[in-house]
């Protein structure tokens, strides 16, 4: 799969009318996915079958869905990094890039940016999208890239760990979907195309799209509400952390291995960011 021409597949999609951010998340589906049987994009992602089966029941509209569950006996929570990059129709930035994690159980950006808001400029204009949220929390995989909540009562039950009710996303979060949008390395450059006229309608549109909501931050870190979806491009967590450690040290976690296999090799100092670093005899 490694080594599958792409070429075909692409002038295939082209030829069947697909929308240009769709076509990534279908080569995903198709060159990698689809030997292991894992490339239904009506598919749901869940922790367990108990948890795939309390969502049956409490959203009969998915009493059919079929979800993907982690295999028995392997690590429980696998996530997958990716980024938020910018409002359609905006410019990214380095400053208003916010990670973006997908997992079976929880998705979504778990914590503000440098807990505060973000501003964009939009591409055809100088006009400026300033103070908006993102991030903040998570929400269920199932539910995430639906509408957000509503109301008073709504945020009261998130701050309690309540349930809410959403509006249901026009596609599922599939895994295929998750691991493009994690792999969509090129996202952030193709996006900044979106200035170039002649590349504006093929390169720049290759970028993977999703809707997102926000919680919205209040005083003393309340929930102030929501900030409404719209759509934003996505691409590969890369484009704001590119060892995978962010996510584990957001989840508190105290002991990391991390594999690093970049084209760069490690400083050959004994310490990296004032961290020790163990040699390989040590490791074994």
């Amino acid at each position: 799969t490694g080594t599958t021409l792409s070429s075909g597949a692409f002038l295939g999609y082209t030829v069947i009318g697909l929308q240009f951010p769709n076509m990534w998340v279908h080569m995903v589906k198709d060159m990698i996915l689809k030997p292991f049987g894992l490339d239904s994009l009506d598919s749901y992602l869940a922790p367990d079958e108990a948890t795939a089966n309390r969502i049956r029941r409490d959203n009969p509209q998915l009493k059919d869905a079929t979800f993907h569950i982690p295999v028995a006996g392997r690590p429980k929570t696998v996530v997958i990094c990716g980024a938020v990059l910018s409002p359609v129709g905006y410019h990214p930035s380095p400053d208003a890039t916010v990670s973006l994690q997908f997992a079976s159980d929880f998705s979504g950006s778990p914590f503000w940016p440098d807990d505060s808001t973000v501003d964009y400029t939009a591409v055809s204009s100088d006009a400026e999208l300033k103070n908006r949220a993102i991030g903040g929390g998570m929400v269920e995989s199932f539910a995430w890239g639906g509408g957000s909540p509503q109301g008073a009562k709504a945020a009261a039950a998130v701050m309690q760990g309540d349930a809410v009710v959403v509006d249901a996303p026009a596609e599922p979060l599939s895994l295929a979907r998750a691991i493009a949008i994690s792999s969509a390395a090129p996202a952030a450059m193709l996006q900044q195309m979106n200035s170039i006229p002649m590349l504006k309608a093929t390169a720049a549109n290759l970028v993977p799209e999703g809707d997102i909501w926000s919680f919205k931050q209040g005083k003393a870190g309340q929930l102030d509400g929501f900030q409404q979806e719209a759509t934003y491009s996505l691409g590969d967590g890369g484009s704001i952390d590119n060892t995978g450690v962010l996510a584990l040290v957001q989840r508190k976690l105290t002991r990391v291995v991390w594999l690093c296999s970049a084209e760069r090799a490690l400083p050959a100092s004994k310490g990296v960011c004032g961290k020790g670093r163990l040699t390989r005899a040590q490791a074994k």
